[in-house]
């Protein structure tokens, strides 16, 4: 995510993010049309230490603020707490084998 304002109107031309040298996104300079402007998008790293660079290709000054990075590491388990369910709850659908206790506690959201 990043925050984008300018020093002054903006007529033409877009703010570029690249990702290790390929360009990946292009906003509309043209749209900063408040103090700051926020936009956000996911990319996926290809290389162990990639690289950001945001060019600014309009027209006029552009401010940045509020750039972060977050590491997304998805959890590519379904129902990783193993609790039982009842469909279309929470796949895979699933149940215990043996003794099962019932009314306990879930501890996931």
């Amino acid at each position: 995510q990043a925050a984008f304002g300018t020093n002054g109107a903006v007529t033409t031309g877009t703010i570029d993010i690249g990702i290790t040298g390929t360009t990946t996104q292009h906003f509309q300079g043209p749209n900063i049309t408040s103090i700051y402007s926020y936009y956000s998008f996911d990319f996926t790293a290809t290389v162990a230490s990639p690289t950001l660079t945001i060019a600014n290709n309009t027209d006029a000054d552009v401010v940045i603020d509020i750039v972060s990075v977050k590491l997304a590491n998805p959890n590519r388990v379904q129902n990783g707490d193993f609790e039982q369910s009842i469909s279309p709850a929470l796949p895979p659908f699933w149940s215990g084998t043996g003794s099962t206790e019932t009314g306990g506690t879930q501890l996931s959201g």
